[in-house]
């Protein structure tokens, strides 16, 4: 659990050189964890909600997966569209990539992947276990050509941890150096982080929140851990209800069938037979079946239906 990445923001947040940074962000941030083997391909649902509605569910999202973690951050209330200018933080363990060999995996980020390949002809023991980087800057949309978006952004600041040390852009030439040099493979990662919030919108897809059965008291200057707060994963109906110990609905009567779980989501009418209605958005809503709330194992979970 220590190890996770969102872990090393909270710890570098606690860090009285960054605390004014990084607290207010680390406290607020929501935890969306992305499974490491969830595909990264945008549904046609998806898709249109990357294009024309993304939003984040909350004003401070952050994304952990097994590679990285990368904060989201709304500028303004209410913000919609991918070219608004949103803040983001990256926080890469590079030691720990580097150590696990994580470095030609089809699931990397081009970014992510092509900073850990710079390293790949390098004896690994040159790079201490808790070797991490964490850099802020800003990342929007250009308007789309061809409907490909571009992207655009800048990279402000970066900090470097390195054998229990830190070390910053603020005051360190070097580091400034290394922010320039990789500003485009940040801002890569950076979209990356807001396509994988764009799978969220998928309707065949829950979102699961998991907490501590027993809610921890934060401590006089520390920060709650990952495995201290809610976090937010995507998953099918079944494998919900296999996380919250519940058995799969059955329907007893033939002429009530089970009805199709879907997630609450945005239904865009574009048929030619829709005179009133086409090209106008409804919301439609969540249907679930059974319980939506459990206790199991240590932890309470609750399907969230408003989202």
């Amino acid at each position: 659990m220590s190890a996770s990445s969102f872990n090393r923001l909270v710890r570098a947040a606690e860090h009285k050189r960054y605390r004014e940074l990084l607290w207010d962000i680390a406290q607020e941030a929501k935890l969306f964890e992305f499974p490491e083997d969830q595909a990264l391909d945008l549904t046609e649902d998806a898709l249109r909600f990357f294009k024309g509605d993304f939003y984040l569910p909350f004003p401070v999202v952050a994304i952990d997966d097994e590679f990285s973690c990368v904060v989201l951050i709304d500028l303004e209330p209410n913000q919609i569209g991918c070219h608004q200018k949103r803040r983001f933080i990256e926080v890469c363990p590079l030691g720990q990539n580097v150590r696990r060999g994580r470095l030609f995996t089809g699931q990397l980020p081009p970014g992510r992947r092509r900073i850990l390949e710079q390293m790949a002809d390098v004896d690994t023991s040159a790079y201490p276990e808790d070797l991490c980087y964490i850099v802020g800057g800003h990342v929007w949309g250009v308007a789309p050509k061809e409907d490909v978006h571009e992207i655009n952004g800048d990279v402000q600041w970066c900090i470097m941890l390195e054998n229990g040390r830190y070390r910053d852009s603020f005051s360190d030439p070097m580091m400034q150096r290394l922010m320039r040099f990789s500003r485009d493979e940040y801002i890569s990662n950076a979209w990356v982080a807001m396509k994988e919030v764009a799978t969220f919108c998928s309707p065949d897809f829950f979102v699961l929140k998991e907490s501590p059965q027993v809610r921890p008291k934060q401590r006089k200057g520390k920060l709650l851990r990952k495995h201290e707060r809610d976090i937010y994963t995507l998953l099918r109906p079944r494998e919900i209800r296999q996380r919250m110990g519940l058995p799969e609905p059955v329907s007893t009567d033939r002429k009530s069938p089970r009805p199709h779980e879907r997630r609450r989501h945005i239904r865009v009418y574009k048929s030619e037979r829709y005179k009133k209605m086409r090209g106008k958005k409804q919301i439609i809503p969540a249907t679930w079946v059974g319980p939506s709330e459990s206790v199991h194992k240590g932890k309470r979970y609750k399907v969230m239906l408003d989202m």
